[in-house]
């Protein structure tokens, strides 16, 4: 969907930034995010944009000044202007009437939230030794962002760069999405390691999963759903996790630190080894829609945050965006869900710093594309609409047959057939592996039509797909394998 390639770097908490892929850290004021473009390093917050970087003046610093003012002439849209001089320090470059920096995160085109109109730009060009550092800051003309200008000034005073020998060499990979047809984005990782992800659905919604591999340590990204209906006290909950739907306790979550636990015991089934929380910070954050429009009307709250947990040598990191929301469907009865994007970080605690230095700039350095998320979107919108099509029609199927629903005894109704009302009912079923003979049981509406598939990278079961689409044909030339499906968990030749 088209917000989920917004989420990149999560808002941090005040600390110290270490890229060693990109060579640089920097102290990170609250509510900023960072991120990597172009070969600057990009701090966010408002609407305010300001970029580090460092540049070669082989034909001394008036021609790289002039080579930088054409490059901004040229991103800088019709209407900008730029103005430069000398000073003591160096040179200035003062821009107005700019547009947003789309050049920096071409995402920003698709944005759900509206962005400011026109832009006023400072630059700087300090030499130095070997290099000239640069310091550009895209300002708001409207005033929003000027409340976040000093805090960006005193990351800029914090900034330094990385000696060559504490670098790691990276190289830039592909994310393809072989379902849509065209790439996710583009990745920085390690010449040594290794990526590897594929699109899934969650529900209605359009995901994009991918890990990346170094050494003993990964990064990954991962998404789950809790849902849970309360009816007169009573309560049923479904947990989707990445995909796949698990059989839990009735729960309702309310802040994170009730979502730890949840989460923790995931890793736990994940390793078949217990998880301790060992550190966590959380806070309020601004809400976005993470799902399909409702007329039940709903309240939420968002929160943004990181928990650390160890498993005896290891330690894991996950950055998490929560958003939990309830809506009253009747006098006791409700529908709370709670829907959280993690980033999930792993690594041997003894080499904690150089893993996060790395995955600092894996993460920082994703560039999900403009193209993709649209097309996410319109996949995620087409969903919903039939969806609410098929639903229509079926509930109007069950109104004309409600005469034989509801005729016979509990003679006329095999145990399987009681399972394949429960699985309709609870918007489950049963899919199986013919290879491997495994069962699970998985999140799906009633009247989905589309097929499940396994993945071969994470072994994990994605779906649904429509049947008979070119899409089937894609991911079985990249490997996938569909899967049997029962409402009832029964499946021939067993």
């Amino acid at each position: 969907m088209r917000w989920v390639g917004l989420i990149v770097a999560c808002l941090w908490a005040q600390e110290w930034v270490r890229d060693l892929l990109h060579g640089y850290e920097v102290q990170v004021p609250s509510g900023f995010s960072v991120f990597c473009s172009k070969g600057l390093t990009v701090l966010e917050k408002d609407h305010l944009y300001v970029a580090i970087g460092a540049a070669k003046a082989l034909q001394g610093l008036p021609a790289l000044t002039q080579t930088i003012v054409r490059q901004l002439r040229h991103v800088g849209g019709p209407g900008a202007q730029f103005y430069s001089r000398q000073t003591p320090r160096g040179i200035e470059i003062v821009g107005e009437g700019l547009t947003p920096p789309f050049f920096l995160r071409p995402i920003l085109a698709v944005s759900p939230k509206p962005l400011p109109e026109r832009y006023r730009f400072l630059g700087t060009l300090f030499p130095g030794q070997s290099s000239v550092v640069l310091t550009f800051f895209w300002i708001p003309e409207e005033g929003e962002g000027s409340a976040a200008l000093d805090e960006a000034r005193e990351a800029v005073a914090s900034f330094r760069f990385l000696p060559a020998s504490a670098r790691v060499p990276y190289k830039e990979v592909t994310l393809p999405d072989p379902q849509l047809g065209l790439p996710f984005g583009v990745l920085h990782i390690p010449t040594t390691a290794t990526v590897q992800g594929g699109p899934f659905r969650q529900g209605e919604k359009y995901f994009y999963r991918y890990e990346v591999r170094e050494g003993a340590g990964f990064y990954r990204t991962d998404f789950l759903d809790l849902h849970t209906s309360v009816v007169m006290g009573g309560g049923a909950s479904t947990l989707v996790y990445n995909g796949q739907s698990l059989r839990v306790q009735p729960m309702l979550l309310q802040r994170p630190e009730e979502f730890y636990p949840v989460l923790l015991e995931l890793w736990q089934q994940e390793t078949g080894q217990p998880w301790q929380a060992v550190r966590d910070t959380s806070f309020l954050a601004p809400v976005f829609s993470l799902g399909a429009p409702t007329s039940v009307p709903v309240q939420q709250q968002r929160w943004v945050g990181k928990l650390e947990a160890r498993s005896g040598q290891k330690t894991r990191t996950a950055f998490y965006d929560l958003t939990i929301s309830y809506g009253a469907t009747g006098m006791g009865s409700g529908q709370y869900t709670l829907q959280a994007m993690l980033r999930v970080l792993e690594y041997p605690q003894a080499q904690k710093a150089r893993y996060e230095g790395i995955f600092t700039g894996v993460y920082t350095s994703l560039q999900p594309s403009p193209e993709w998320s649209l097309r996410a979107y319109q996949a995620f919108s087409r969903t919903v609409a039939e969806n609410n099509r098929r639903l229509q029609e079926w509930l109007r199927q069950r109104q004309t047959s409600s005469s034989y629903s509801g005729s016979g005894g509990s003679d006329d109704f095999s145990s399987e057939m009681a399972r394949t009302w429960s699985s309709a009912l609870s918007d489950q079923t049963y899919v199986r592996d013919s290879e491997s003979g495994e069962v699970l049981k998985v999140h799906k509406k009633v009247w989905d039509e589309g097929g499940f598939w396994k993945e071969p990278t994470f072994g994990g079961v994605y779906g649904t797909v429509e049947r008979g689409s070119w899409v089937e044909d894609e991911l079985r030339q990249q490997g996938w394998r569909p899967l049997q499906e029962s409402l009832s968990g029964t499946f021939p030749n067993r």
